[in-house]
């Protein structure tokens, strides 16, 4: 996810949410991302940054969703090409009586 601070650009960084749920964001440490809307993570940002801003103008851009979903997709789908997926080579033999 993106977040820009529209008055200090600083502030502006690419975050991944990292397996706690939880972003790493300047000044702030570590917030809670998981299981908020952008709305509600924004809000949250916008109300935390007002200790070191006057009127902190946060937005909150997703850029990957479902990263969890294509990493598992990739682990076992074959058509990921070499290397992906998983596979197991097995002779067919067919006996006529």
């Amino acid at each position: 996810m993106r977040i820009e601070l529209l008055s200090e650009k600083e502030v502006d960084r690419l975050l991944a949410i990292q397996p706690d749920g939880t972003i790493t964001v300047p000044l702030l440490g570590q917030i809670r991302a998981a299981r908020r809307t952008v709305r509600e993570l924004q809000d949250l940002l916008e109300e935390q940054y007002t200790k070191f801003y006057k009127s902190p103008n946060v937005t909150v851009t997703p850029i990957k969703v479902n990263a969890r979903l294509e990493d598992l997709r990739a682990t076992v789908d074959a058509r990921q090409g070499f290397g992906g997926g998983q596979s197991r080579r097995a002779v067919v033999m067919f006996f006529a009586m």
